[in-house]
């Protein structure tokens, strides 16, 4: 019997060259034509058909012509809902216009800069974001479009003939190696070839369900989005942070996800938590990305999936997105415990160069150089950066290089080694983080004197962030003080994981010598704070559980989970064990929402009434 629901190749369509010189909504007219009652996007709290989908994206096209009228424009979407937000993306390219996705739980500080630089002409909310959307835009001149006050009518009619290939589609930002993040432009020729390369890699079919658990600020939410809506297949979008990940394989059961890709350290806690299950019968392809993958997490995956699923380990950036990738199947064999990244994507070359731009040595390490005509078109109002990072190629007047900045290996076999980055720039939970950012934010704080912050490797894989802090003279901040500072102005992932405090940096050549700051076990306490034993059954089994996954001991009942070393992945541990050993359910947003022991045990007694 087959252990696995395969794409029926009758229903295979490959993506054409032709259609890469098209546009995006040209590819989505012709390719989704006779699927009008399908399932476009299924999320738990609504459905879009590809009829549906249209309507709306068409009701939103219509709406920005009649507010804007023609022009490039870019347009901000600040949607939490995902289904409304990818409706708002083929509105806004409908409309001729480029698209610039938001995270509603960035900071104020943070989304306002993005709106500014991107020079964004109006901001799409909607009922539930529109509190957000006017603190976003107060004093300014920016004008909102609230996509729920929009007309209910089926509007078809004409939209602007001016999308070509190479128009400008999307805006996404990623940190860079300055104080700001950059603003990545992609045309829809680039983005229908990256489109082309997951459709004919993966064989993408109308009958395939398509998770996705990336959001859409991020180039993985294009690359997902488009190649299933432009091949009249499911999206099945997640929310990690809301669902959590205890019954994370419930739903891909359920749902009879056939494809979905993870991160490493994803799939390493998705293990960890796992109870005895059946191999996944329904999905045939994961895609591994984001951080280095090792064959143990290969092991992982084959305990998670079925013999028949086929694994790929992908290399991409937001610049020169899928740019590599290895095919693993059950017979696959590795040199060494790192899994290699494979070889270029369709369309694309790869080269190995050293610090003066000359190709490497075969077998020494250098920076990995993707040659191509789809790469990225350059950093958005930053000529500067963009001759940095992109040059013209000498063999192609139509192709340039991006130079990634991540260092690689080429194997005896041809297959390349992704070595990790070579600057500052660091992988945490599958995000790129620029440690200068951070840096910045830090020296914001006005009992900050000097700051470095830097990364390092747990032992279970995966990177965590350390902050090493030199205080004012005027008084010395608590790590819990620094903590919810920059809760205030970063996302969750850029958070250091502790902070060392120290009253000089070691320096060479009068520079701070990073390499020497001491290394300080993750967990590391803050000195102000004090050990409070357990005063119950509850509090004494909810510490057992924290010192397992924390790897502390002991654990006083009114320290901070986030100030022991704690992310949302250890949370979902701790989660996930309290359940399968007490029975105590407590959802994520609570758990944070507890911080600490204490305020846990409370919880739990007022939910059961027992001590």
């Amino acid at each position: 019997m087959n252990l696995v629901a395969p794409p029926n190749d009758e229903y295979y369509e490959p993506f054409t060259q032709s259609e890469v010189e098209s546009s995006i909504v040209e590819a989505f007219e012709r390719r989704t034509q006779g699927f009008g009652q399908r399932i476009a996007i299924q999320t738990q709290e609504r459905s879009y058909t590809y009829s549906s989908l249209k309507t709306a994206a068409n009701r939103i096209a219509h709406a920005l012509l009649e507010q804007l009228g023609d022009g490039s424009d870019p347009i901000a979407i600040l949607l939490n809902d995902t289904s409304e937000a990818v409706a708002a993306i083929f509105g806004i390219l409908k409309a001729g216009k480029i698209y610039l996705p938001l995270d509603v739980t960035l900071a104020l500080p943070r989304l306002r800069y993005l709106i500014e630089d991107s020079r964004a002409r109006l901001l799409l909310t909607d009922t539930q974001t529109l509190s957000l959307a006017r603190e976003l835009t107060a004093n300014t001149a920016l004008p909102t479009l609230n996509i729920d006050l929009l007309p209910k009518g089926d509007l078809t009619g004409e939209f602007p003939t001016t999308n070509t290939s190479d128009r400008l589609a999307a805006l996404l930002y990623t940190s860079g190696s300055t104080a700001q993040p950059k603003g990545v432009m992609h045309s829809h020729r680039t983005l229908l070839h990256l489109t082309m390369r997951y459709t004919n890699l993966h064989r993408v079919t109308p009958r395939d369900r398509i998770a996705l658990f990336r959001t859409l600020t991020v180039i993985g939410g294009s690359t997902h989005t488009l190649g299933t809506l432009l091949n009249g297949a499911s999206l099945y979008p997640l929310n990690l942070k809301q669902h959590g990940l205890v019954n994370l394989l419930d739903w891909l059961r359920t749902n009879q996800i056939s494809m979905c890709a993870f991160g490493p350290t994803l799939i390493r806690t998705i293990a960890g938590i796992a109870s005895d299950t059946d191999p996944l019968p329904a999905v045939r392809k994961v895609t591994l990305s984001g951080e280095p993958v090792y064959k143990t997490d290969i092991d992982i995956c084959r305990r998670l999936f079925s013999p028949a699923c086929v694994l790929v380990n992908s290399l991409g950036a937001t610049e020169a997105p899928f740019a590599a990738h290895f095919r693993i199947d059950p017979d696959t064999k590795f040199q060494g415990d790192l899994v290699p990244v494979g070889h270029p994507s369709s369309d694309l070359t790869i080269t190995l160069r050293d610090e003066h731009g000359d190709a490497v040595t075969d077998g020494d390490q250098g920076e990995i150089v993707v040659q191509s005509r789809y790469v990225a078109l350059g950093y958005w109002n930053n000529p500067h950066l963009t001759q940095s990072k992109f040059s013209p190629s000498a063999d192609s007047a139509e192709e340039r290089l991006y130079f990634t900045g991540d260092l690689g290996r080429l194997l005896p076999d041809g297959t390349l080694v992704h070595l990790g980055r070579k600057d500052d720039i660091v992988k945490i939970r599958g995000y790129r983080v620029g440690l200068v950012e951070i840096e910045a934010a830090l020296m914001q704080h006005p009992g900050v004197k000097q700051v470095a912050v830097t990364s390092f490797a747990e032992t279970a894989g995966g990177n965590y962030l350390t902050a090493y802090v030199v205080p004012s003279d005027e008084s010395r901040p608590t790590m819990s003080e620094l903590m919810t500072f920059l809760q205030s102005r970063l996302p969750d992932f850029m958070v250091p994981a502790q902070f060392v405090f120290m009253t000089e940096f070691p320096q060479i050549n009068n520079k701070i010598d990073r390499q020497a700051l001491p290394r300080v076990p993750r967990g590391h306490r803050d000195a102000d704070r004090a050990y409070d034993a357990p005063r119950n059954g509850i509090e004494a089994a909810i510490c057992g559980v924290w010192e397992e996954v924390l790897a502390i001991a002991p654990i006083g009942v009114n320290e901070q989970f986030l100030l022991l070393g704690g992310d949302s992945i250890k949370a979902t541990q701790i989660i996930s064990r309290l359940q399968q050993r007490f029975g105590w359910k407590i959802g994520i947003a609570a758990f944070f929402k507890a911080a600490t022991i204490a305020d846990l045990g409370e919880i739990i007694l007022l939910d059961t009434g027992t001590v």
